[in-house]
């Protein structure tokens, strides 16, 4: 399991595109490395900032760890980048609504939603 664990993140540096570090962030994610998964998740999400998947999965691992905010910023930005792929939500299952809630009137959720409101997105 070791040698497993150290060939997925010797990965990290060859990473050159969105899809090899979604490749890599399951590969991760089977190992159960949470921390390697969350950075082949912010590294995917960093090549291509449009990618539902990833931000899907950031926004899970997010609230699994009772980072609720930053769930729901993720959740957000995951249903925006979706709806304008035109492909259909990653997160349309009934706990998509818990990030959210979980999150509340947090003040770091009010300035990410206050961006879009001067914006005039959703």
């Amino acid at each position: 399991a070791a040698l497993r664990h150290a060939r997925v993140a010797a990965l990290e540096p060859l990473l050159r595109t969105a899809d090899q570090a979604m490749a890599a962030a399951r590969l991760a994610a089977r190992l159960g490395d949470v921390g390697l998964m969350e950075r082949f998740l912010l590294r995917c999400a960093g090549l291509d900032r449009q990618r539902p998947d990833a931000l899907a999965g950031l926004a899970r691992l997010y609230a699994s760890a009772g980072r609720a905010v930053e769930a729901a910023i993720c959740a957000g930005e995951a249903k925006r980048a979706a709806l304008s792929a035109g492909i259909p939500d990653p997160l349309a299952d009934p706990d998509a609504n818990a990030f959210l809630a979980a999150a509340g009137e947090h003040p770091g959720l009010e300035r990410y939603r206050a961006l879009f409101r001067l914006s005039g997105g959703t």
